[in-house]
């Protein structure tokens, strides 16, 4: 199909229209271009395109053209009987072979979404099937406009969740929508609502009339829509929103109302964290996380965007790269075909960013000038704070943008970068950078090297991973006492401050931090004893019996997790991802944290080549202690 050129500076965009139909006839579409400052009345598709080689047919004028089977299945239960629909649909709508036209279109997607009156986000045809399914349902035909209706489900809800089988496709979808709502309903506490109970060991489980719906639900919530990059934008930028199954529908608020009950009722130090949080079965708070991180970066990055148009923080180009950069961090777990797209499909949730998508690069060149470019923005070097999550076709410097990881892998980390920028370690040292190709030039000071090593604690092994770094720091030592840490005070003090990255986070607000003090070292005697009881009564009196405890155990799991324990050679304690004995720590000038720098053996007699571990904690390094002002900066070559 021959496309007709857009007029970029007049904003033109193609909008489809779906001519009318009944289920079994045949899909006519027309394309028609409009200009975007028209204020045109159109819905917009937000879907998974799904396989290439899966692909179904329909007519543009009589002209076959193929669209992926996923789509083709929007497009039928979308299409009306008695009237046409006009849409946005990005597969049919942008020239997908013409590298300028998407470009452009690309950096309209933000007012494309904004502007739809509704978004239709289509997360398929039915449910995925699950891994032991028995006889496949009966698929119910008919447009999305001939299923059931919102409000019929509503007053279905007790009976849906707890049908012990399905007959339809759309039967089982209203199901899983059901329990969505049930769980989205921020007015009742979770251990009443109408999906679980305690089992006779004292723990929260699904109740075994639910457990069908509930499947139903996962399998909504396995549904790929959830798992890809451009459906972000086009849920929070959208007016009004559908999640559709079929020709079932739910509004899309669910989602955010799915949040807030969470936030409101389970989240530490709300009403329910400790009688029914602490409480759940590990499958069903493995499965409640997994929803939880999926609501959460979402509606992350709606407040974002929120409050950036609302005009909530100064509109400089300082603050719109460090959005972005969280942004961008947030999302990394995010799927697309091209992984350029991990970095052009959160643009449009940025207003007043000055950094435009390009197809004509490949993806290190497009990984290395946006980190680039929030150096240059925020003027500072935040953009190198956080996991590398190493890829060999990027340089060390540049984040990898499309790794994934466990949910509270991304809480954590998000929340530790965040911390990051209270800290001052390159204090009085001005930022200076330049880039040449793949290699990114530096300054600053090499202050130690790391000796040793300690594993990361994990969930499982908590009491024994802190026994394990209490003996690498010394402290479980009689000679404890008479020793002191390098940058003054006791050997207990620095491990309790480094532990907690010496920072203590409240539970009610997460954003509240303070630093720690000498009161939080008798929380961690308190926490130690915890950790080695195994009597769960006797764990909550102790944990009752603490002021401050609960505080500092969430800023314990924060600082620590997936973080290995070291020591240097001038006696430090430090937290980082994934360091060796031999790295090198820097204050980089321009750095809010310390960094640690692996020495790569010279090439062509290159020296001061080094590869990018990561940011780290260092306790005595973060407020300047370490920066001699009197010391010329060394240069460093990151490659």
């Amino acid at each position: 199909m021959a496309f007709r050129p857009l007029k970029h500076a007049e904003k033109e965009i193609r909008l489809l229209r779906i001519l009318p139909g009944t289920w079994s006839e045949a899909i006519q579409l027309e394309l028609f271009v409009v200009s975007l400052d028209a204020k045109p009345h159109y819905r917009a598709l937000s879907y998974a395109w799904g396989s290439a080689t899966e692909t179904r047919r329909v007519t543009f004028g009589g002209q076959p053209f193929e669209v992926t089977t996923n789509l083709f299945k929007a497009l039928r239960r979308l299409r009306k009987v008695a009237e046409a629909l006009e849409m946005w649909v990005d597969a049919i709508c942008i020239d997908q072979d013409g590298h300028t036209e998407k470009t452009e279109q690309v950096s309209l997607m933000g007012e494309i979404y904004a502007g739809a009156f509704e978004v239709i986000i289509w997360l398929g045809d039915a449910l995925p099937e699950a891994p032991s399914s028995g006889p496949l349902l009966s698929v119910s035909e008919g447009s999305l406009d001939e299923g059931r209706g919102y409000a019929s489900m509503c007053e279905d809800v007790e009976r849906l969740v707890t049908l012990d089988s399905f007959d339809t496709t759309e039967t089982e979808a209203m199901a899983a929508f059901s329990v969505l709502r049930l769980l989205a309903d921020s007015t009742t506490h979770w251990d009443s609502k109408r999906v679980f109970a305690l089992d006779k060991q004292g723990s929260f489980v699904v109740v075994e009339e639910c457990a069908r719906a509930w499947d139903a639900f996962m399998r909504l919530m396995g549904c790929s829509w959830w798992t890809r990059m451009w459906v972000v934008q086009e849920f929070v930028l959208a007016r009004e929103s559908r999640l559709v199954v079929g020709n079932a529908a739910v509004p899309g608020t669910l989602i955010a109302g799915a949040y807030r009950a969470y936030s409101e009722h389970l989240a530490p130090g709300c009403c329910c964290h400790r009688p029914v949080a602490w409480r759940w079965t590990g499958g069903v708070r493995d499965q409640l996380l997994k929803i939880r991180h999926t609501a959460w970066s979402l509606n992350f990055a709606r407040n974002e965007y929120r409050a950036a148009t609302r005009g909530e923080e100064p509109a400089s180009s300082a603050a719109a790269a460090a959005r972005l950069r969280k942004t961008w961090w947030l999302m990394r777990h995010k799927v697309s075909s091209d992984p350029r797209d991990n970095i052009y499909g959160v643009l449009g949730l940025v207003p007043g960013v000055e950094f435009f998508a390009d197809y004509a690069i490949d993806k290190a060149e497009s990984f290395s000038r946006a980190t680039e470019f929030l150096i240059s923005s925020e003027n500072n070097l935040m953009a190198l704070v956080g996991p590398r999550m190493r890829d060999a076709g990027l340089p060390s410097w540049a984040p990898n943008l499309i790794s994934g990881a466990e949910d509270r892998f991304y809480q954590n980390t998000t929340q530790r970068i965040h911390l990051g920028q209270r800290f001052m370690a390159s204090k009085g040292l001005h930022l200076k950078y330049a880039r040449d190709g793949h290699h990114l030039h530096l300054w600053g000071q090499r202050v130690d090297t790391i000796n040793t090593v300690s594993t990361p604690i994990t969930d499982r092994q908590e009491a024994e991973g802190l026994l394990r770094w209490e003996r690498e720091s010394g402290t479980n030592s009689f000679a404890t006492s008479v020793l002191s840490y390098p940058a003054g005070g006791s050997l207990e003090d620095a491990f309790c401050r480094t532990i907690i990255r010496d920072m203590i986070i409240s539970l009610q607000e997460p954003q509240s931090v303070r630093q720690a003090t000498p009161e939080d070292a008798r929380c961690y005697l308190a926490f130690r004893q915890w950790n080695a009881e195994p009597d769960s009564a006797e764990r909550s009196r102790i944990a009752s019996r603490r002021p401050g405890f609960e505080h500092f155990r969430r800023s314990f799991s924060v600082a620590t997790r997936q973080q290995s324990f070291f020591t240097t050679a001038r006696g430090f304690f430090g937290l980082a991802l994934e360091p060796e004995p031999g790295d090198e720590v820097w204050i980089l000038a321009g750095g809010t944290v310390p960094f640690l720098l692996r020495p790569l053996p010279s090439a062509s007699g290159v020296e001061g080549q080094y590869s990018l571990v990561g940011d780290c904690f260092v306790h005595g390094m973060m407020y300047g202690e370490q920066v001699k002002n009197e010391q010329p900066l060394s240069h460093v070559c990151l490659v």
